[in-house]
C-alpha cells in the first residue's frame, strides 16, 4: 500500500489497484468491465454481480487474456443477431488468447442467433463464456444457465464453443456446470459444456444437466472429443435431427481415457448412431480407455 502524510497525529493508507497477483485490479461495475484489457500478465477480479444488458450500455463481446477471478458473482448477459448480422465468436468474451486463467463466475441471461438458409454473414463458434479460445490456461468454476437458441449456427457450446489452439498439456477445463438449454436449429456440432475441446487437454469435473438439441455431432459434454475426460456426467436430452449423438462425448478423436462419466439422459439421433458415452470413435486406438 501507498502511506498518506501524517494528519493531526493520525496515519492513513490506501492500496492502488495494479492488476497484479498480489494486487489485482478490482472490477466494480459494468463500463469497468467493458474496459477490461487483455493482456496476459494482468490480474482481475470482480467486486459486483454486473449486469451487461443494461439499457444503453450496448454490451459486445470483447477479447480476454490474462486472470480473472470472479469471486463467485454473477455475470448477466443478453446476446442477439439478426439474420444478416455476423455472429462469429460470440459469448461473455468472443476470444480468450494467449495465457489465461478465468474461475469462479455465475452466468445468466440469453443468446439468440437468427438465421436463414441463405444467410451470408458467418455463424460460429458460441458459448455462454467465450466463442473460442486461442491459447493454454484452465476455466475452472464456472457455471451457466444461459439459454442458448441459434440457427445455422456451428460449434455452440454451454460454456465454450471452440478451442482452436493451443498446448494441450496446459489446457485444462475444470468444474464446469451448464444448466441452461441449447437449441441450435440446423446447426452442426453441438453440446453442454465445450463443442470442440483442444488436443490432448483435460476435462474433468464437469456437468451438463441442460438439454442440448442439433442437426449433427451432439453430446452432453463435448461434441469433437479431443480431450481425456474424467468424474463427468450428462443428465440433459441429447438430440441430434441427422448425425451422431453422444451423451459424454458424440465424437472420441484419437487415443483417449474417458474415466468415472456416466449419462442419464435421454440421447437419440435422428438417422445416425447414438451412445451412452460416446456415439462415434475417430482414429482410435487399442490404448484408449473408457
Amino acid at each position: 500500500g501507498y502511506k498518506l502524510p501524517v494528519l493531526q497525529g493520525v496515519e492513513f493508507s490506501y492500496t492502488l489497484s495494479e492488476g497484479t497477483e498480489i494486487n489485482p485490479e478490482i472490477i466494480k461495475d459494468e463500463n469497468e468491465f467493458k474496459a477490461i484489457v487483455a493482456d496476459k500478465n494482468k490480474y482481475y477480479e470482480l467486486g459486483a454481480d454486473l449486469d451487461l444488458t443494461k439499457e444503453g450500455l450496448n454490451y459486445a463481446p470483447i477479447e480476454f487474456a490474462g486472470h480473472l477471478d470472479g469471486k463467485g458473482h454473477n455475470i448477466t448477459i443478453g446476446l442477439e443477431y439478426a439474420a444478416d448480422e455476423t455472429a462469429q465468436y460470440v459469448g461473455l468474451f468472443s476470444q480468450i488468447n494467449d495465457d489465461y486463467e478465468i474461475e469462479n463466475i455465475n452466468l445468466h441471461g440469453t443468446i439468440t442467433i437468427d438465421a436463414t438458409l441463405d444467410s451470408t454473414a458467418a455463424k460460429s463458434r458460441v458459448g455462454s463464456l467465450a466463442g473460442a479460445i486461442n491459447g493454454s490456461g484452465r476455466i475452472s468454476d464456472i457455471t451457466s444457465d444461459v439459454d442458448i437458441s441459434a440457427k445455422y449456427t456451428s460449434h455452440v457450446g454451454g460454456i465454450i464453443g471452440y478451442h482452436e489452439s493451443g498446448t494441450g498439456s496446459k489446457v485444462s477445463y475444470d468444474n464446469l456446470t451448464y444448466n441452461g438449454t441449447i437449441i441450435s436449429e440446423n446447426g452442426a456440432n453441438a453440446a453442454g459444456i465445450i463443442a470442440v475441446s483442444l488436443l490432448n487437454g483435460k476435462i474433468s469435473n464437469c456437468v451438463n444437466n441442460g438439454n442440448v438439441s442439433a442437426k449433427g455431432t451432439v453430446a452432453g459434454i463435448s461434441g469433437w472429443g479431443y480431450s481425456d475426460i474424467s468424474n463427468c456426467y450428462n443428465t440433459g436430452d441429447i438430440t441430434a435431427s441427422e448425425s451422431e449423438a453422444g451423451g459424454i462425448f458424440a465424437r472420441v478423436n484419437g487415443t483417449r481415457i474417458i474415466e468415472n462419466c456416466y449419462n442419464t439422459g435421454d440421447v437419440k439421433s435422428g438417422v445416425s448412431v447414438a451412445g451412452g458415452i460416446a456415439a462415434v470413435a475417430t482414429n482410435a486406438s487399442s490404448e484408449s480407455v473408457i
